[in-house]
């Protein structure tokens, strides 16, 4: 655990069916479900369903360039934590309500509230569990965030930057970012859950 990173939107009402301690267990089997065995597993990014229909109440989202791993997700959340003091007020509060609720800070503040308990989150590398309102609330500060986004450029490169490895330069991290705000708004289009566990 702890290499891999797997995101996926989901029906928050199927999740919240489960008992609590078997939740993190329900996001993995649902993960394996559409991970095929002995083959090479290489879909094209965006969403992945489900082949039956009656269980598409989910689907894994698929991110470009990362090869599956938590490192250049982790990487993007440090980006931002290292370059935040040197943008102004309203766009440090709308990155650190995007970034930080995805990819920066602690573990714990990804997810909602008593929606693991007993999920020991210190050996998780990367776990995030949005549910619909707040899906809702990101979706709606990517509004603001989006056109601002080249704002980001001059910070990025001052205090962030390091090319030659994961996020290690502006045109990655933007594209990265992209990429977790088309996973927000597809879940806030169906009104479903944002989730994403080490798998």
């Amino acid at each position: 655990m702890g290499l891999d990173l797997t995101a996926l939107i989901i029906d928050w009402t199927r999740l919240l069916a489960v008992a609590p301690e078997s939740r993190y267990g329900f996001l993995e089997n649902a993960v394996a479900a559409l991970l095929p065995e002995g083959a090479v597993y290489d879909p094209p990014p965006g969403l992945v369903w489900p082949e039956r229909p009656e269980v598409g109440w989910y689907a894994l989202y698929e991110f470009r360039d990362t090869s599956g791993s938590y490192k250049p997700h982790a990487w993007a959340g440090r980006s931002w934590e290292h370059m935040r003091d040197a943008v102004g007020p309203s766009l440090r509060a709308d990155g650190d309500a995007f970034f930080g609720r995805l990819l920066a800070g602690d573990t714990g503040d990804h997810l909602e509230p008593g929606i693991f308990p007993g999920q020991d989150v210190r050996h998780v590398t990367t776990l995030v569990a949005c549910a619909p309102d707040t899906v809702r609330a990101l979706a709606d500060v990517w509004t603001r965030l989006a056109p601002r986004l080249p704002e980001l450029r001059t910070p990025f490169d001052a205090h962030a930057a390091e090319p030659g490895r994961w996020i290690g330069t502006f045109d990655e991290f933007t594209a990265l970012t992209l990429q977790w705000a088309d996973a927000v708004q597809e879940a806030a289009s169906r009104k479903w859950a944002l989730a994403a566990i080490n798998f």
